[in-house]
């Protein structure tokens, strides 16, 4: 069994290939996609733990890795606000000042931002 870092950066890697199949203009490539950040954010949750102990020992271990997972919601709080500011920008420069955005060119550069985070992460 490989150990955890190992572990957690082929997580990290596949969360990259995942962000970047989302490019991909296609309903399949989107539900493969989206099960694989599925499975391996879940992956990376569990791993966390394991990391958790590795990183910062035994002693006092809630409440580290209660800061650790703390990451998670902050994430997907820093995730939320980046698309939507994208999404909004892709409408503005569609020439649509409604608010609207049709298509994959809304989430581009986010899903393009996250898969270079992961991919630093994963270094």
């Amino acid at each position: 069994m490989p150990s955890c870092p190992v572990s957690m950066a082929v997580s990290l890697v596949a969360m990259v290939a995942s962000f970047l199949l989302l490019l991909i203009d296609s309903d399949v490539v989107l539900y493969i996609s989206t099960a694989m950040i599925g499975v391996f954010s879940g992956a990376l949750t569990s791993l966390s733990v394991t990391m958790t102990a590795e990183l910062f020992g035994t002693k006092h271990f809630g409440v580290n890795h209660n800061i650790v997972v703390g990451s998670i919601p902050i994430g997907s709080f820093a995730f939320g606000l980046f698309a939507a500011k994208g999404y909004r920008d892709g409408a503005a420069f569609d020439g649509r000042f409604d608010g609207k955005c049709y298509g994959m060119y809304c989430f581009q550069t986010t899903l393009i931002f996250w898969a270079m985070l992961s991919s630093v992460a994963a270094v």
